[in-house]
């Protein structure tokens, strides 16, 4: 249970700032918008949430664990979305293309980190909160 939890709460977090990244994308180039495209995110946020999941569902003892961690899960991003990026023609295959999807990927990598940190810090202090509370008694 506790992993549908993180895996949806991944989905939904990089859902959001994949849509956010295409509108931005997509003021420029509108023309690229197609009907497909809300699946495609689905999928693609689908695609990346599981690994996210995965990884971010452990416990990291220290920081060079969770920076090694970070690293091969940034690299597998990558690989997944520069897959999915050229079969559903958002990127070209080229190495530009793969270079500015990787961008893409650290830009989303960057916001789900932050709201995925804004969440937990809230609920932690909430929680430090009702033991604070509790100890009182």
């Amino acid at each position: 249970m506790k992993f549908i939890k993180c895996f949806l709460g991944f989905f939904t977090n990089i859902t959001t700032a994949v849509l956010a990244l295409v509108a931005v994308i997509s003021i420029n180039n509108y023309e690229t918008v197609t009907a497909y495209l809300p699946m495609q995110v689905l999928g693609a946020a689908a695609a990346t949430a599981l690994p996210t999941a995965l990884i971010y569902n452990t416990e990291f003892k220290t920081l060079k664990k969770f920076i090694v961690y970070a690293l091969i899960h940034y690299s597998i991003l990558c690989v997944i979305m520069i897959t999915l990026g050229s079969a559903f023609g958002w990127i070209n295959p080229s190495p530009i293309g793969i270079f500015f999807m990787c961008i893409y990927v650290a830009i989303v990598y960057a916001a789900v980190f932050a709201i995925s940190y804004i969440r937990e810090k809230k609920d932690a202090d909430k929680l430090n909160k009702a033991l604070m509370e509790r100890r009182k008694r």
